[in-house]
């Protein structure tokens, strides 16, 4: 039997140590899209993303493997259940919640591993400017899925009339808010969240990174949620 390399060590012992991870997000997927993906799919699918995950993993950002991983498998998942096909409205409201707070959550890991905290308190204070971005986020994503159905005159009846009315108010005031964004900035939450694309694919269109991309997301979604006054 040939030797094991110091790289091929590694990289066995990456996937093998965190193979538990594509178990527990198949299991937190399924909570929220139902039994419409089969779990085992959903397995393979992570599984197969951590593999990538940890060939292309780089140690010189600073950020372990693991945390790396999880976003990286999250993400996979989500790829895998859209590449499907048509999925029930339910489930794509789920994963787009799920994929808005992913994003923020993309790019503090970045951020962190950039220029990491100083001090515990402002540690505690990056992590609650990542809460509020996150709940400001997932309820973007709502609200331009609805948007998108009335584009597509597909009727929203979730809700009372005055639920519905204050959602349309919501939304009046998040594209006002939006007028005040960067170029960039406007073009990444236009591109993700009311055209239907990736914010990677908006960042290929900016020529930008997906790591960079994730980061002009967190910024305008902070941005958004001053204006919306909920910072």
């Amino acid at each position: 039997m040939p030797a094991v390399g110091p790289e091929q060590a590694i990289f066995h012992a990456r996937v093998t140590e965190n193979l538990d991870l594509c178990d527990h997000i198949a299991r937190q997927m399924m909570s929220h899209v139902g039994s419409d993906i089969p779990f085992e799919e959903l397995v393979a699918i992570g599984r197969e993303t951590l593999t990538v995950a940890a060939k292309s993993f780089d140690e010189a950002r600073g950020v372990p493997f693991r945390r790396y991983a999880n976003l990286r498998i999250k993400g996979g998942v989500i790829d895998g259940i859209r590449q499907r096909g048509a999925v029930p409205r339910r489930v794509y409201k789920a994963l787009r919640a799920i994929e808005a707070a992913e994003l923020v959550q993309e790019a503090l890991v970045s951020d962190q591993a950039g220029a990491p905290p100083p001090s515990p308190e402002e540690a505690d204070a990056k992590v609650g400017q990542y809460l509020n971005q996150a709940a400001v986020a997932m309820a973007m994503s709502f609200l331009s899925v609805r948007s998108i159905d009335k584009a597509l005159d597909v009727p929203d009846d979730e809700g009372t009339p005055e639920e519905l009315v204050a959602r349309a108010e919501l939304l009046s005031k998040m594209e006002a808010a939006m007028k005040h964004l960067s170029r960039e900035e406007h073009a990444v939450i236009q591109g993700h969240y009311f055209d239907g694309k990736t914010v990677a694919e908006v960042g290929r269109e900016l020529g930008l990174s997906k790591s960079w991309a994730c980061r002009i997301h967190a910024r305008a979604v902070d941005e958004i949620a001053s204006r919306l006054g909920v910072r």
